[in-house]
């Protein structure tokens, strides 16, 4: 049980690595290309959503430690990811940013999460966080990978925010 749980907890990264590299790709694309927007406000986003990323992280993981059903937990990091996608769908300026910062939310509180789980119900933590990172690995060279493919094939950005 606790084997499958593992493997399960790595596709879900891998899954989020993906869709969050898509994510990342494209949200500079909307913003330079369709918004507008200049690189300088570009950076402010990332800059700032990335500070909000790492304080929820801390803040997630001290959350995280207190609750003693951890398994229940991980649906929350995954529903925000794909409310910050569906968002995308729908590109202004303050939904970027509303995405973004969902997104890095998603990301601070899935990493503290999947990490406890895992050393919580692993038999051997060094081989099965090693596979947590194999998995977010993999998804982090797919993402870009799908992003590359499709634009080469078309420009509109709904297909890819429909993918990830």
């Amino acid at each position: 049980m606790n084997k499958l749980t593992i493997i399960n907890i790595c596709l879900i990264n891998c899954l989020l690595a993906i869709s969050s590299t898509i994510g990342m790709t494209i949200i500079p694309l909307i913003v330079i290309d369709s918004l507008g927007l200049s690189f300088f406000i570009l950076g402010l986003i990332e800059g700032i959503s990335e500070f909000f990323s790492s304080t929820i992280r801390l803040y997630s993981g001290l959350f995280f430690d207190k609750k003693e059903n951890k398994l229940q937990l991980i649906l929350y990091p995954i529903y925000l990811a794909l409310i910050s996608k569906l968002l995308l769908l729908h590109p202004n300026t303050l939904m970027v940013i509303i995405t973004k910062f969902i997104e890095r939310l998603s990301n601070g509180a899935f990493g503290p999460l999947r990490d406890a789980l895992t050393l919580k119900l692993s038999t051997n933590e060094g081989k099965d966080l090693s596979l947590l990172n194999v998995s977010k690995s993999i998804g982090c060279l797919l993402g870009p990978l799908i992003v590359t493919v499709m634009l080469y094939f078309t420009i509109n950005y709904n297909i890819l925010i429909i993918l990830c």
